[in-house]
């Protein structure tokens, strides 16, 4: 499961990552883990748009990872890169 947006400004972000906040919930992830997601997420937007350019665009996905101690365990991995707008 994969969801992509852009960050365009810092205004915008809020509405975005709130996508992101019910792509997590809807996945079944546990409340803490979306709230510790979100933070991360907000603090490697803001930084990209402060330190390198004027849009960050975001990938998160979400994978199952099982193990011999129980159910699934969800992780996700964040990729972010910068776009030059002309």
């Amino acid at each position: 499961m994969t969801i992509n947006f852009k960050v365009d400004n810092l205004k915008s972000m809020h509405d975005e990552l709130k996508a992101f906040t019910s792509f997590l919930l809807d996945a079944g992830v546990c409340d803490d883990d979306v709230f510790a997601s979100k933070l991360i997420s907000c603090e490697l937007i803001t930084n990209v748009i402060r330190h390198g350019g004027d849009t960050a665009f975001f990938t998160g996905s979400l994978w199952y990872i099982t193990s011999e101690e129980g159910p699934a365990v969800f992780s996700s991995d964040y990729s972010k890169s910068l776009m030059a707008e002309s």
